[in-house]
């Protein structure tokens, strides 16, 4: 700084209304700063092959420089083992790697980095190099310990347990260049797929890809069995009738769920039984519930989701709804669970569920003329910044009636909690949200243990007083 004023009195001498900004300069440095020394995640490690008293990994260097590594330890803050004879090698067990940088054509061009990154690039023009090399190390390892070559100070980086991740998600593997055809489950005419009515059984997995529209006729049944999945990225119409519902069911219980994502129109649900589904499972990809619909408008009338070995039975994430004259019941954990949703609910019932009837989290719902009974937990949870308004409904033979965590507000009007142990419950569960609210203007309390329980910093406003928890 001192020499900085020099020259700047200086240059203010012939330029008086020159107005130096050190903040420009500043930023540069710490790009430039960024772009030498490296970080944790300079360096990917992962567990690729474990045998007896040691584990291959595969490694791969996403800096700009080339590094080198010097050795492994069990903390992150002490090197257990250096190796020895540093030499550049593309991959040696036991001996230090001298791994290219991320980009070597920018790298050489940009600093002039010598004949060793000149190798590298000839190397990765030829495809002789692999974006991961292998190393073998001791099975007590948890860190790798490198530098970028030419700069002292070492950096950290942890062992990660699992192998090297896939060039795919094993959704994009699914769907890598799917077409479909008519077969004996559908017909396809103009980008339309019509399911064909009648009864049909299936051990193979539907998977229909975007750009279309799929219909299902009243009557239409199908059965899924020995793990067969439906998943669909294109909208659903299901026009199932109070005499001929639709009707989609797993027999075995072992069906891969119901899912339909990004579907970019309306899906219309009507008259539509599933029961006895487990939910998605594929390779490193899994979900959560029976049915599953991720980011679209739905609407939900006289449907029913009964019977389901998963964590949901019904599971909407990002969708904006409306759910009317529906059931869900006998649910292995939550019935329904509704994240990051804008929706309303009229005159459903959510009964026997291991868990909570109804959870929100991040959501904006109105639920009029409902019932829960016999929850395993909460007959209404409404958690994560979510605002709830309850209307006419009741909440039977459950562990807690309603409650509220995490910085959302649930507002209730004419409720009745009849059997729980308790009534209203207010608290903070995640440390990165804060105290939650419940506002009552009208209830009634029947057997209860007790009416409420509430946590530091919530509070309860019952019609005739205010409960704060300091």
């Amino acid at each position: 700084e001192p020499e900085v004023l020099k020259r700047l009195n200086w240059l203010e001498n012939e330029y008086p209304d020159y107005n130096f900004n050190p903040s420009r300069f500043i930023e540069l440095a710490q790009i430039i700063h960024l772009q030498i020394v490296p970080f944790e995640q300079s360096l990917k490690a992962y567990t690729e092959e474990k045998k007896s008293g040691s584990k291959l990994l595969k490694i791969n260097n996403i800096h700009h420089l080339p590094i080198e590594i010097v050795g492994y330890g069990t903390k992150p803050n002490r090197i257990s083992k250096r190796f020895e004879n540093p030499i550049f090698l593309q991959s040696q067990p036991a001996r230090p790697h001298f791994l290219r940088a991320m980009h070597p054509n920018f790298i050489d061009q940009k600093y002039g980095l010598g004949n060793a990154r000149l190798t590298a690039q000839k190397a990765l023009k030829n495809q002789r190099l692999r974006m991961f090399e292998e190393l073998e190390v001791p099975e007590s390892a948890k860190y790798l310990f490198f530098k970028v070559v030419g700069i002292e100070n070492e950096v950290s980086t942890k062992i990660m347990g699992w192998k090297t991740p896939m060039n795919f998600t094993p959704q994009q593997e699914l769907f890598e260049n799917l077409t479909i055809e008519s077969n004996e489950y559908f017909e396809i005419k103009d980008s339309v797929v019509l399911f064909k009515k009648g009864k049909h059984e299936t051990t193979k997995d539907i998977l229909i890809p975007a750009n279309y529209k799929v219909f299902f006729p009243e009557g239409f049944e199908i059965n899924f069995k020995q793990n067969a999945k439906f998943i669909s990225k294109s909208p659903v119409f299901m026009a199932g009738t109070k005499a001929e519902p639709i009707k989609i069911y797993s027999s075995d219980g072992t069906a891969r769920g119901f899912t339909v994502i990004e579907p970019r129109d309306s899906c219309i649900l009507r008259h539509v039984h599933f029961s006895n589904f487990n939910t998605l499972k594929h390779k490193s990809w899994n979900l959560t519930g029976a049915v599953t619909i991720y980011e679209g408008l739905v609407a939900l009338e006289n449907c029913t989701f009964e019977k389901n070995n998963c964590e949901d039975g019904l599971n909407l994430v990002r969708c904006e709804f409306k759910m009317t004259e529906c059931t869900v019941s006998e649910t292995f954990s939550d019935g329904f669970d509704g994240d990051f949703c804008n929706g309303v609910i009229w005159n459903s019932k959510f009964l026997n569920t291991g868990n909570d009837g109804l959870d929100f989290s991040g959501s904006y719902i109105n639920i009029h003329n409902c019932i829960a009974d016999k929850c395993g937990d909460k007959g209404v949870s409404v958690g994560e910044e979510s605002e709830v308004n309850l209307f006419d409904s009741k909440v039977t033979n459950s562990i807690i009636g309603v409650a509220s965590k995490d910085f959302s507000i649930l507002a209730i009007e004419n409720l009745t909690i009849e059997n729980c142990d308790q009534g209203f419950a207010a608290y903070q569960k995640k440390p990165e949200f804060g105290p939650s609210r419940i506002l009552v203007k009208s209830y009634e309390a029947k057997n209860l243990r007790r009416l409420y329980n509430i946590g530091a910093g919530c509070s309860l406003q019952l019609p005739d007083q205010e409960l704060i928890k300091n």
